[in-house]
């Protein structure tokens, strides 16, 4: 889209990509000085760049879901979101402070109660343990991809992004599903 705006338009296009609350910590910071469009990957950001006048409007362009990213052999057989949280089992999730996944997931999840807790705080627990937490959904999308855990959750549109789709396949869970 970029390439073709810069070509049809003769404006060079300058891409940035990083968390969604980290770009727009950038946006708070420079005022415009530098964006002239900011693409989020939840509603919560483009509301929140909005309350604070740093857009003027938002236009919904696709709609994603999490699911979980595992390579195609699944040599683990991750199917369910008790899979994740078994012993021995390394998972890759977005930190929730950084990453529209990552507080996708631990909204979904935190509404989940399970005995006196709830399934964030069990998946939390898990990823501190034998996971990691990033700041990016491509970056815990890699870590899948080279094998350095065995799971990650990711957007459905991750998996199937061209540097992805061959090694990854998405294992899709109920209790992550949001409604567009």
């Amino acid at each position: 889209i970029a390439s073709a705006y810069e070509q049809r338009y003769g404006v060079a296009v300058e891409l940035q990509y990083a968390g969604s609350n980290t770009l727009l910590n950038q946006l708070q910071v420079n005022k415009f000085a530098e964006g002239d469009l900011y693409i989020a990957a939840d509603d919560f950001y483009t509301d929140k760049a909005v309350a604070e006048g740093l857009a003027a409007e938002t236009i919904p362009i696709a709609h994603q879901r999490p699911v979980v990213a595992v390579r195609r052999d699944n040599a683990k057989s991750i199917e369910t979101l008790a899979d994740l949280l078994q012993p021995g089992v390394a998972v890759a999730v977005g930190n929730p402070e950084q990453a529209a996944i990552g507080k996708t997931v631990r909204k979904q999840l935190e509404a989940i109660a399970v005995e006196n807790s709830n399934r964030w705080v069990q998946l939390e627990q898990q990823v501190t343990a034998e996971g990691v937490f990033k700041p990016t959904v491509n970056e815990i999308a890699n870590d899948v991809k080279i094998g350095a855990v065995d799971a990650a959750i990711v957007w459905d549109s991750t998996v199937a992004m061209p540097k992805y789709k061959e090694d990854l396949i998405a294992v899709p869970l109920p209790e992550l599903y949001v409604d567009p």
